[in-house]
Order: C-alpha cells, then structure tokens, then sequence
C-alpha cells in the first residue's frame, strides 16, 4: 500500500514537469521503453530490486542502458528514481502516469475476459454499452482464459462485474449453505 502511494506521488510529480514542458506523450513513450526493456530483462530486473547493489553503481547501469533511447527528463528522473531507492517502483510509476493521462484525455481501461473468443460484433457492442455507462473512451483489452468455462469477467479500474459461471456457482453455494 505504501509503494502505491509513494509511485502515485512521484507519477504526479514527473506528470506535472512534462505538462509544464509539453511532453507527456514523449515521457509516456520513454515509460513504456523502460517498461519493456526492464520486463524483458531477468538480469536488469534483479539489479533494480537488489538492495545490495549501490545506488551510483546502479545509475550507470542504467544509464548506459538507457541514455540513447530515451528523453534527458526520463533519464534524469530515472536516476533520482535510483538514488532515492525507488527505482523497483518504476513499473508502478509507470502505470500511474498512464492513468493521470487518461484521466485527462476522459479514457479508460477496460480488461474484457472471456472463457472463449468473442466476435467483432460483440466486442463493438460492449464496447458501446460500457462507454455509454462511464462517459469516456473506452481502451479496451480482450483476453480469453478457458477456465472460466462461460461468461464473462469487466474490469474498470477498481469495479470487476463477474459473470463467470464459476462465480455464479460459488454465489449459489454461499446462499445455500449459509442462508
């Protein structure tokens, strides 16, 4: 809980230098660089979580990795990242620069799962319906897990609406067993 707060706050803060510099679509293109290069990578991920490796070791590291690829701002923010010991949150930081920029832009993100592919035609009128009930544009993100067996699982954010079956069948046997 206290790394969300801390990422939320350190999100805002690099998400009110690249408002103020009229890059946020670049900050947010070198986040997912890192973002990816970082998930890519077993070696660099543990250099980012070890607590025994130097922090100045640490930022040269990362900024040999990283100095062609990305922004000074990201860079530079990257290594204050390492140097107060919160570069492990940069996934997180990660994520809560995307969702300030959706906030802005009125956008959601929306995780569609269902125990089989679903045609175009549904995916359009979900899509349609769940705009019409929050008001924004709707990034949608379509996955299928054959565990569910039937039905279908949203997620908006914080609020899941579960249609599984299986949740279905947990919901009957609580009401059964328990009154």
């Amino acid at each position: 809980m206290r790394e969300y707060k801390i990422s939320k706050r350190y999100a805002r803060s690099i998400f009110s230098i690249a408002e103020e510099q009229k890059n946020i679509e670049t900050i947010l293109k070198d986040f997912n660089h890192v973002k990816t290069v970082v998930n890519n990578s077993k070696e660099l991920s543990n250099l980012i979580a070890s607590p025994i490796i130097k922090p100045d070791k640490k930022c040269k590291i990362i900024s040999e990795i990283f100095k062609e690829n990305i922004s000074e701002l990201t860079l530079n923010f990257l290594l204050l990242l390492t140097n107060k010991h919160r570069i492990n949150l940069i996934i997180f930081i990660t994520e809560h620069f995307e969702s300030l920029i959706n906030e802005i832009n009125n956008r959601v993100k929306v995780l569609i799962t269902t125990a089989v592919e679903i045609d175009s035609t549904i995916k359009s009128t979900l899509t349609d319906r769940i705009k019409e009930m929050t008001k924004k544009t709707i990034l949608p993100s379509y996955y299928v897990d054959e565990q569910l067996k039937a039905g279908i699982k949203i997620q908006i954010e914080d609020w899941v609406y579960d249609g599984t079956l299986q949740n279905k069948i947990e919901d009957l046997y609580k009401r059964l067993a328990f009154g």
